[in-house]
C-alpha cells in the first residue's frame, strides 16, 4: 500500500513540474509612443481607450505635457507597432505612423491640430 501511495504521490509531482514547465509567463515591458497630434483630454482618453482594449495592454497613461503615452504590456502578446497601428487607426500619429486619414477628418475640432498661422 505504501509503495503505491509514493508511485501515484510521484506521478502526480512530475505531471505538475511537466504542466508549469510548458506554461509561458508573461514577458512585461514598457514602451513610450509620441502622439504628437494628441491635443486635449478627448485625445488622451481615446488614446487610453484604444491601448486598453489591444491585447496584452497591461497600462496605460498618456502624459498630455508631453504627449507621450507610456505603455506596460506583455511582449509575448503584443508589441510596439501593434500598439502604434492601433493609436493610427483612431486618427492620432503614433511615433512615426501617421494617422488614418478618415479617422482624422471625423474627429472633433478640438482634438484636431490647429492650422498654422
Amino acid at each position: 500500500m505504501r509503495k503505491t501511495i509514493c508511485i501515484v504521490l510521484s506521478s502526480v509531482f512530475a505531471f505538475a513540474l511537466v504542466a508549469v514547465s510548458g506554461c509561458s509567463t508573461a514577458e512585461t515591458r514598457t514602451a513610450k509612443i509620441k502622439v504628437p497630434t494628441a491635443q486635449c483630454m478627448m485625445c488622451a482618453n481615446k488614446i487610453d481607450t484604444t491601448l486598453k482594449n489591444v491585447d496584452g495592454v497591461k497600462e496605460v497613461n498618456v502624459d498630455m505635457d508631453t504627449r507621450v503615452v507610456n505603455v506596460t504590456y506583455d511582449a509575448k502578446r503584443t508589441d510596439t507597432a501593434a500598439m502604434e497601428q492601433a493609436i493610427a487607426r483612431v486618427g492620432y500619429q503614433a511615433n512615426q505612423v501617421p494617422a488614418d486619414s478618415t479617422a482624422y477628418a471625423s474627429l472633433p475640432d478640438c482634438c484636431k491640430v490647429p492650422p498654422s498661422q
